[in-house]
């Protein structure tokens, strides 16, 4: 049995399983795996069965198919592969490494194999085709470049113990990783800067009164996922403001962008936290989330800046 997990997002935690015939995953409600992310195309990937290997294919989507970092028209599956559509990630697995899959998961009756790599949806519901849809729906970039308010999380990661550790690499990379994962999870808009840090946005498509304490949560969870890794601490910057925002674009997929006086401000704030701290602008003034408390204040350039700590650790 072949499966994907997903990792992250709305649908983060659900199981979906492959049939033995080709599967469509996408955004449109006729995909076979429908994942609501809007960085996925309509019809955005395939997977398929040769032999003993399961491969995907890109069905020439937007924002690109990876298996690992590696931007793929087609490629091998191998067990245990991380692979990403739009801003998803996913777990590939053989078999099942959940001790208690979710209920709710989609599971897919086994049909005969028909087609082959390029068969895609038909008019009717849950059947197969080789022939191509007459008309592909037009996949619009929802975080277009904009000036647009944001609250604005800056996280950069700080060595405590792991300089010559041999395993330095992985816990960076997997540190990363966990500090994406709980901002998407909070509903941020994240990208990866450079080898030791990311940048999440929330409220790129509509400002919620939730976005600062969303933020502020997703930091507090990005800590105690760092912390448990162990050899590494966080800093973090919160503000919110106006900021030019949204997708610039590349030959490898969207890139993030945040511009202006608010991602300056999330910048300074990153580079003065101390090791463990979440500095809070001064709008960013909100209720502090569960588990999170203030410990003081600072004054940066004539604002108040609120410094946040994580009071289960």
């Amino acid at each position: 049995m072949a499966e994907i997990v997903v990792l992250n997002g709305s649908c983060a935690g659900t199981v979906f399983v492959l049939p033995d015939i080709p599967t469509v995953l996408g955004r449109s409600p006729e995909s076979h795996l429908q994942i609501g992310d809007p960085w996925i195309s309509s019809m955005h990937a395939m997977f398929e069965r040769r032999g003993d290997q399961i491969w995907v294919i890109d069905l020439e989507s937007r924002n690109g198919t990876f298996v690992g970092d590696e931007r793929v028209g087609e490629a091998s599956v191998p067990d245990g592969a991380l692979l990403r559509f739009g801003r998803t990630e996913v777990r590939f697995a053989f078999q099942s490494t959940l001790e208690d899959t979710d209920p709710r998961a989609p599971r897919k009756e086994e049909r005969p194999r028909e087609g082959h790599r390029d068969t895609i949806r038909a008019e009717a519901a849950g059947t197969m085709t080789t022939r191509a849809p007459a008309v592909r729906e037009p996949d619009l970039d929802p975080y277009a470049l904009a000036l647009r308010p944001a609250t604005v999380l800056r996280i950069s990661l700080h060595a405590v113990g792991v300089a010559g550790a041999p395993d330095a690499a992985a816990r960076i990379r997997g540190a990363l990783e966990a500090c994406a994962r709980a901002a998407a999870e909070e509903g941020g808009v994240v990208s990866h800067l450079g080898g030791i840090g990311l940048l999440a946005l929330y409220g790129l498509t509509g400002q919620s009164a939730e976005d600062v304490a969303r933020a502020l949560r997703a930091a507090r969870n990005a800590r105690g996922l760092v912390r448990a890794i162990g050899g590494l601490e966080l800093r973090a910057g919160v503000d919110v403001g106006p900021v030019l925002a949204g997708n610039t674009g590349s030959a490898s997929g969207p890139e993030l962008c945040a511009l202006g006086a608010t991602a300056d401000r999330a910048e300074r704030l990153v580079a003065l936290a101390a090791p463990g701290e979440i500095l809070a602008g001064a709008g960013a003034a909100a209720s502090a989330p569960t588990g999170l408390g203030k410990v003081g204040m600072k004054e940066i350039g004539g604002s108040p800046i609120e410094v946040w700590r994580d009071e289960r650790l």
